[in-house]
């Protein structure tokens, strides 16, 4: 599947922009990750900011944007609404983003992730309770990976997804179900 999907956003998307895709989405993951006190200025004020600063681009070759969210747009994060509220801020911009900028040919769209093995839920993933407290919410059984993420945003930028803009797909292994 990963072979038919890489295989297909190559098609009508050139090295070039697939870097330039691939630039952005790590400068949107860099931004909307961090967690010090500066983190809901950067959550709401980065994004569309280097969105803005790559539309020209993504115009030009008629490409596709990714915003990485979290499943804190669509539920409680109890002692972090900045979180919640960041997140929900996201999945506004991507649905703003993509009709705005879908009439000229520009598809947004969102990933909004559950519980992901990385460095930020090493809280959780560092102790046995906590871990399967997590795991026993997710109704798959296990913490998602970043190819999973991965593997949704490559599938979002592919002319498979060429009919889908303004959308938010969560990633959870069913943890909000």
């Amino acid at each position: 599947m990963r072979a038919a999907l890489r295989e297909a956003a190559g098609r009508g998307t050139n090295t070039t922009m697939a870097r330039a895709l691939l630039i952005a989405l790590a400068l949107l993951l860099a931004a909307c990750g961090r967690h010090d006190a500066r983190a809901p200025f950067l959550d709401s004020q980065t994004p569309p900011s280097l969105a803005t600063r790559f539309y020209p681009m993504i115009k030009q070759r008629q490409g596709s944007m990714v915003i990485i969210g979290s499943i804190g747009a669509f539920k409680s994060v109890v002692g972090n609404p900045a979180y919640a509220a960041s997140k929900a801020g996201l999945f506004g911009l991507t649905r703003t983003l993509g009709d705005a900028w879908g009439r000229e040919g520009v598809r947004v769209n969102g990933i909004a992730p559950g519980m992901i093995a990385t460095k930020m839920t090493k809280a959780t993933t560092d102790h046995p309770d906590r871990l399967q407290a997590a795991l026993d919410t997710i109704s798959l059984g296990r913490l998602g990976l970043p190819v999973d993420v991965a593997d949704m945003a490559l599938f979002l930028v592919s002319p498979l997804a060429s009919y889908i803009t303004g959308q938010t797909l969560i990633v959870d292994g069913g943890r909000s179900l």
